[in-house]
């Protein structure tokens, strides 16, 4: 079956599209689990002092998108109120953990943990945002590097060392099937504690470059393994700004939130108190990142939370405008996704031959001649409606 490029690409489209949206009930999402390996920033932050007035981007997608990553020990009934480490007390799905690097990540079991979780408890996406405490003052090389005091030599090994722990992760979780976001490294140079303490911009730029150094073989990862990729490097600095010109505010909902403030009772301030972790609304930009990461490459269906939304999660009153996206631009541009779904004849792009390839299949199960498991997107035996709608939601992209 060939379609003529004298179709109309937007009439069959839109027609498709309109098909999928009668038999698929909007906002209904097609996460049944989410996983999540990480460090503070992922970890809830219920099990710090900071939680009693913000929300980290896992706890956002539970409380207001209610989006399931297990119960917590508590509701779970788990002895002592606790999972243990390196989950402690949180969702059973999220084996986070405050302070963990790359190392201490594989040590404590976070990507066995995950694996099992998606194996035998039914998690079905995940993400994994690791990464920043290797290149930390506290945990990392964050020092060696802005003194001067490594070599390139020296960057360029201990850049090898974590990129090896997340191969181990990867090599462990991807098997399993999960449907997992790569989340890449931001410059913890955006820290009022970082840059206070650190003062330079020339020499934290050096960090900074190392960390993109490091990020560009998280992409050659992800790519090597069909994921999706989200750029928090290229967020953050949209948001934050360079070193050198570090930005003061950012205007959400028509709201300043105000960057360069660390505060506990400061709602516009966009840090807790430890100048560590951001507040509610800068991590509830990021769990929209993520969002468009898990809806693009695995069509999960997820709302984004609107610029009101995000003001009210983090105690704060919508100032009646949308602001946001003149600032940093639509979240779709840091996002990469690795072996687009729908790309059955992998020549880089979703177009019309692709939709050809599964409207041929369509309606076949396994076993049937007309089947072909490449148009079997959500690999469950038959090629039928959700199949359609995760080509459709990729349709045009790849190579322009």
């Amino acid at each position: 079956m060939h379609l003529s490029g004298s179709i109309h690409r937007r009439a069959l489209t839109a027609a498709l599209a309109a098909l999928v949206t009668c038999a698929l009930a909007p906002g209904q999402s097609n996460i049944d689990k989410l996983g999540a390996m990480g460090d503070s920033l992922t970890d809830e932050y219920l099990e710090q002092m900071y939680g009693s007035y913000a929300d980290c981007w896992t706890e956002l997608l539970v409380l207001h998108r209610e989006i399931d990553m297990g119960p917590t020990a508590a509701e779970a009934g788990q002895p002592g109120g606790t999972w243990g480490e390196p989950r402690r007390t949180g969702y059973e799905h999220n084996w986070a953990r405050a302070g963990a690097t790359t190392g201490s990540m594989l040590a404590a079991g976070q990507h066995t943990g995950l694996a099992n979780a998606v194996l035998t408890q039914g998690v079905t996406h995940a993400a994994m945002f690791i990464g920043g405490n290797d290149f930390s003052p506290w945990f990392g090389c964050y020092d060696e590097i802005y003194y001067g005091e490594w070599t390139q030599h020296d960057i360029d090994a201990w850049i090898a060392g974590r990129i090896g722990n997340i191969t181990t992760a990867l090599n462990t979780t991807v098997p399993t099937g999960v449907q997992m976001v790569v989340v890449n490294i931001p410059d913890f140079s955006i820290m009022p504690y970082v840059w206070s303490s650190f003062p330079d911009p020339v020499r934290r730029d050096a960090v900074a470059a190392a960390v993109e150094q490091a990020n560009a073989d998280i992409r050659d990862l992800a790519a090597e393994h069909d994921l999706a990729l989200l750029d928090m490097y290229a967020l953050t600095k949209a948001m934050f700004g360079p070193n050198q010109d570090q930005h003061e505010h950012l205007l959400v909902g028509n709201v300043e939130i105000e960057l360069l403030i660390a505060s506990g009772s400061n709602p516009l301030a966009g840090w807790v108190a430890d100048g560590v972790h951001p507040r509610s609304v800068v991590q509830g930009i990021g769990a929209n990142a993520i969002l468009t990461a898990l809806n693009l490459a695995y069509d999960a269906n997820v709302t984004l939370f609107t610029e009101e939304e995000l003001l009210t999660n983090g105690d704060l009153t919508y100032g009646g405008v949308d602001t946001l996206e003149a600032q940093i631009g639509p979240y779709e541009a840091y996002v990469t996704v690795f072996g687009t779904p729908g790309d059955l004849d992998d020549d880089g792009d979703v177009d019309l031959n692709d939709l050809a390839a599964l409207l041929a299949a369509y309606g076949s199960c396994a076993g049937e001649p007309e089947y072909n498991p490449d148009a079997d997107l959500d690999d469950s035996g038959c090629v039928g409606l959700p199949d359609l709608a995760i080509l459709l939601s990729n349709y045009g992209a790849g190579s322009p």
